[in-house]
């Protein structure tokens, strides 16, 4: 009997300016954006760079803060609020893109028990509600 670990597949991580990435066209199956695009002077560009160097059917995952987050105010480094609607309009050269909310926002709800038990018994939180925005995009 082999009780060996299975092969895990190597991950590599490259740190760049999103407005110009240093890959070639077509060159990534997916791009995952965490809290980046309301940190950048021009979110436009970085969106369009990660377009650029995604393979036909990639994926972009992305998340930011909602627009009632209370994390715009704690993090002085944000320059951009979006909304489902701005954040549609971003990713408007994508063929596919599901937008939903995560977690209850802080300013609307702040007595953290009752944050949690709403967002369990929620089953999808309206973009309203949100501390935060994800975006899944196919190219």
């Amino acid at each position: 009997m082999d009780v060996r670990a299975p092969e895990l597949p190597i991950a590599n991580f490259v740190v760049a300016d999103a407005h110009y990435l240093p890959f070639a066209n077509q060159a990534l199956g997916s791009i995952h954006m965490r809290h980046v695009l309301e940190h950048l002077e021009e979110p436009a560009m970085a969106v369009s760079e990660a377009r650029r160097v995604l393979k036909p059917g990639g994926r972009l995952v992305l998340e930011v803060p909602g627009p009632l987050s209370r994390v715009q105010e704690l993090d002085p480094g944000h320059r951009w609020r979006f909304t489902p609607q701005s954040l549609k309009r971003l990713l408007a050269g994508f063929s596919e893109v599901a937008m939903r909310g995560e977690g209850i926002s802080g300013r609307l709800v702040p007595f953290w028990p009752l944050r949690l038990l709403l967002g369990r018994l929620l089953p999808r939180v309206p973009w309203f509600l949100a501390e935060y925005l994800v975006a899944e995009c196919a190219k």
